[in-house]
């Protein structure tokens, strides 16, 4: 089976968002499948320190890496905007500054990622043709890939909710809702991180076939761990 997978955050990142969709992509291509890992490419700090060193995932899949657009001046201006007219009022401002841009933009920073994603996974589409499209979110606008590759290419698709987007307990959202609801009416299936999420979802959709995969531990870092002197032991 022909694998499409998209995660923003991918190794050689060494966040959880990494390191679970570095399992998952392992995990599919060990039984048998072949799996096109397409990840965000700009540089990163928080970055696997020994580029020269192959990983499992470089070995096992196919990694494409796609910049996004530059898109920071889009979402900092409205919100250096919208912050100054509550201060000639001698107001505070009561949202942060990724609520104020998702105002103006999509439903979230990161939708620059979008437009050259889906280049490149239609270009990639003419030399392997995909079974099914995996999706990891946050970055939830990275759902919209999932959605119109799904349904131009009429393969399934299947979204991975490594936090929950309408149900998240930090916020509440009604145009997160509708994105959701949109989004998932497109989707075949829906992988959650925990059982209160799962429950939650099954609520929501109950004729929506839903699974709970939980995290596992992350990526030892072994540069960090092992060459310091942080931790006495007594």
């Amino acid at each position: 089976m022909n694998i499409f997978y998209f995660s923003y955050f991918s190794p050689p990142l060494l966040n959880v968002g990494a390191n679970r969709s570095r399992r998952f992509s392992e995990y599919l291509a060990h039984s048998g499948h072949n799996v096109v890992v397409f990840r965000e490419g700009r540089s990163h700090r928080f970055a696997y320190i020994n580029q020269a060193t192959k990983t499992n995932t470089d070995t096992l899949v196919d990694s494409i890496v796609v910049a996004s657009w530059d898109i920071d001046w889009c979402w900092k201006w409205p919100t250096i905007i919208h912050k100054q007219c509550y201060r000639l009022r001698h107001w505070r401002s009561p949202e942060r500054d990724g609520d104020i841009a998702k105002r103006y933009w999509l439903m979230d920073l990161h939708w620059g990622w979008i437009v050259p994603t889906l280049k490149a996974a239609m270009k990639k589409s003419r030399t392997v043709k995909p079974d099914v499209i995996v999706v990891s979110c946050p970055p939830f606008s990275s759902a919209l890939i999932g959605m119109y590759l799904s349904q131009w290419l009429k393969v399934p698709l299947v979204l991975d909710f490594r936090d929950a987007w309408s149900q998240a307990s930090y916020f509440v959202d009604n145009k997160a809702f509708n994105n959701e609801k949109r989004i998932l009416e497109q989707a075949d299936a829906l992988v959650v991180t925990s059982a209160a999420d799962h429950d939650a979802y099954l609520r929501l959709y109950p004729d929506k076939l839903i699974r709970y995969v939980p995290n596992s531990y992350d990526y030892i870092l072994d540069h960090v761990s092992d060459n310091h002197d942080a931790f006495n032991h007594y």
